[in-house]
């Protein structure tokens, strides 16, 4: 079940006891990762194209019907995009070392975790996998190598996450 989100946004209760007032700061939660994922789409298209460029790839983001009508909504989406788009960062901008790889890989454990949609950024972690073949041409089984580790991180946070999740969901609710 995906109510992974809902567990994630239990601090609202402390906010308030207005229950309005809780929905709103989740909300602008949802808004901050909206904002990161914007970001994130800037920060690694600068390592693509000009600066410019970047930054109408994110305007793009931002002003995507769907982004724009339900980007701060209370759904897992834009918190799985935020982690994804981290992610992408963490592998496609700077230098590449272990923790990065390893902390990229849990982000994408967790975003699965958070929902199945989460597979539809496969293709830009396989771009990246290109890219990084391109780029390293001499260490090229170094790029199998970081691409298990990341697979293999993502599947084990992934399992992590959703069996304590469930482990502390209340029989006859999933």
């Amino acid at each position: 079940c995906q109510s992974l989100h809902v567990r994630l946004f239990g601090w609202t209760r402390l906010v308030s006891q207005d229950v309005v007032i809780q929905i709103q700061v989740a909300r602008l939660a949802m808004l901050g990762c909206v904002f990161v994922t914007a970001a994130g789409i800037v920060a690694f298209a600068r390592k693509l194209v000009n600066f410019e460029t970047a930054l109408l790839s994110g305007l793009a983001y931002l002003t995507a019907g769907y982004v724009f009508t339900n980007g701060f909504t209370y759904r897992p989406d834009p918190v799985a995009a935020a982690a994804l788009m981290g992610a992408l960062c963490l592998l496609g901008v700077g230098s590449i070392d272990w923790r990065r790889i390893i902390l990229a890989g849990i982000l994408i454990g967790f975003a699965g975790a958070m929902t199945i949609k989460s597979i539809f950024y496969a293709p830009c972690f396989a771009a990246l996998a290109i890219l990084w073949w391109r780029e390293e041409r001499g260490v090229r089984s170094l790029i199998f190598i970081r691409c298990a580790v990341i697979f293999g991180a993502a599947i084990l946070s992934f399992l992590s996450i959703v069996g304590v999740h469930e482990a502390f969901v209340p029989p006859g609710t999933g």
